[in-house]
């Protein structure tokens, strides 16, 4: 029968299949885990996979929805008319008819990813960007006519001696334009008493009517292969909740290389890139808000039923909403900020590497299509090199090497990963290429750290007996029968304790050759 050739991502799982399958039958034959609590029958439109589009060289496919049997109705009843539009199907609704590259989103994987990153508290200064200020004003009268705006500038001078804002050339940049759109009407809500949030001293970012003290903000990672985004309540510089998701991106590839092919060899690569991590991010700040609300009763909305929403729940929960979070920070490696912002990335790519941009960018979330406060301004930390980006200096922050006197040295294991060596006088970083080692690339039973992989590995220095601990279960192999653990391979924590361990009880020297002379059980 003939066959065509399959890939899942972002797992990886690919092999020929015989046309005619559907897609999940075809997830089921090559191992990769997608939900159908129906069984396959089209009724509970838990297995939507996105199909994507183009040629992708590092696979040698040419994937099209074209590929796919017909749409068929049945799966309107779970895919609007916009996701058909984007490449979703059910997977068992989709008959194979040619070679395709298939993603299948996080809320349809039966075996989720495993992403262990935590956020660590570390002390800070209190020096927000977004500075809060309770005006009470006298309302216009006729021997006081005044603008809005300006009674508002000139209450910040008189009440907190805060002045100059905005540019000299034009007054007018001192409020954001949809602030001033709505001034008006929030002024007159409380009589004049209102809370304004200014950015850096210079713009006015948002206007509320009342006492409104508690300021919020997002920090965002964005990881070749993971993307990590945390809710902070500025004030307290408490962290609320943190999303973990998988790049949307690896259906391009696994590492930013392909990547970078992939922008290269499709006309709309880039902005598709872009697009997926922008509606990624976006989900992720509705769960985070979300979990500031009972459950199932969110709202994104700044209207007044949010207000009373929260005076029902009488504090218990904040039930924030996106323009609630009024400063945003976001860091990735040069590529993934690249992508980001749709900058053209090939030159990274080329020697002698140079970005497109290596300072840091202050830029209107509205402009990057980022679901928070429309005028509030997303900073992204700079570059420092082609392959050295504002994550390594995210990390640079965080640990502070430049204050000590000690030489240290900081390593940050990621699919892209960076080297800090250096102190107060001096610090040195590089960049190199350690995901494809740790997950997968060139390595027979390598994969990421999904349940079945091996993690941790202890080897007996005296008989040599190898124990070990597969993600997903917490026994250890030697305490259960063969078998019983489902042990699909090995991610990149099991291969650093297994060179480690083989080092420790002899049986390699440091170099990695193993030693000749040793005993064996």
């Amino acid at each position: 029968m003939e066959k065509a050739t399959i890939i899942f991502q972002p797992s990886g799982h690919r092999g020929k299949i015989s046309k005619g399958k559907n897609v999940l039958d075809a997830a089921r034959e090559l191992g990769e885990n997608i939900e159908s609590l129906c069984g396959g029958k089209g009724s509970c439109g838990k297995c939507k996979v996105l199909i994507a589009e183009g040629y992708y060289a590092k696979y040698g496919v040419t994937s099209h929805l074209k590929n796919l049997s017909r749409w068929r109705k049945i799966e309107a009843n779970f895919i609007n008319t916009k996701q058909r539009k984007e490449g979703l199907r059910l997977a068992c609704c989709a008959a194979i008819k040619d070679d395709a590259l298939v993603f299948v989103p996080e809320e349809s994987r039966a075996s989720k990813q495993i992403v262990s990153k935590h956020p660590r508290l570390i002390p800070v200064d209190y020096d927000p960007v977004v500075k809060k200020y309770d005006l009470i004003m006298d309302p216009p009268s006729t021997g006081d006519a005044g603008g809005d705006l300006e009674r508002i500038l000139s209450a910040l001078n008189v009440q907190y001696g805060l002045k100059d804002l905005g540019c000299d050339i034009d007054k007018l940049y001192a409020c954001d334009i949809d602030v001033l759109r709505h001034l008006p009407i929030r002024l007159r809500e409380q009589n004049w008493h209102v809370t304004v949030s200014v950015w850096m001293d210079q713009e006015i970012i948002r206007i509320l009517p009342g006492r409104v003290p508690d300021t919020y903000g997002i920090a965002i990672d964005i990881g070749t292969t993971t993307v990590v985004a945390s809710l902070v309540h500025l004030n307290s510089a408490r962290i609320l909740d943190t999303q973990y998701i998988m790049n949307p991106q690896v259906k391009y590839g696994e590492d930013v290389i392909s990547r970078i092919n992939y922008h290269l060899q499709n006309k709309e690569g880039l902005r598709q890139m872009s697009m997926d991590m922008t509606e990624a991010l976006n989900r992720m700040i509705e769960a985070l808000l979300r979990s500031t609300w009972p459950e199932d009763t969110y709202e994104a909305s700044d209207a007044p039923d949010v207000q009373k929403q929260r005076e029902e729940t009488d504090g218990e929960f904040l039930c924030l909403v996106p323009e609630d979070i009024e400063d945003a920070v976001i860091v990735g490696n040069t590529i993934m900020h690249h992508i980001l912002l749709q900058l053209d990335p090939r030159h990274v790519a080329r020697s002698p590497f140079p970005p497109v941009v290596q300072k840091s960018l202050n830029i209107k979330a509205r402009n990057l299509g980022i679901s928070v406060c429309p005028s509030a301004y997303v900073h992204i930390l700079p570059n420092e090199a082609g392959f050295v980006g504002a994550d390594n200096v995210a990390v640079l922050t965080a640990e502070a090497p430049y204050k000590s006197d000690q030489i240290q040295l900081i390593i940050d294991i990621g699919t892209n990963g960076e080297l800090v060596l250096g102190n107060r006088e001096r610090l040195l970083s590089t960049s190199c290429a350690t995901g494809p080692a740790f997950e997968g690339a060139e390595i027979t039973c390598g994969m990421r750290a999904a349940p079945g992989a091996v993690e941790r590995i202890t080897v007996d220095p005296e008989t040599h007996e190898v124990m070990y601990k597969v993600v997903g279960n917490d026994a250890w192999s030697n305490y259960v029968k063969t078998g019983e653990l489902k042990t699909r391979g090995i991610c990149g924590s099991g291969i650093m304790d297994i060179l480690a361990e083989l080092y420790r009880t002899g049986i390699i020297n440091k170099s990695g050759a193993f030693q000749k002379k040793q005993k064996s059980s």
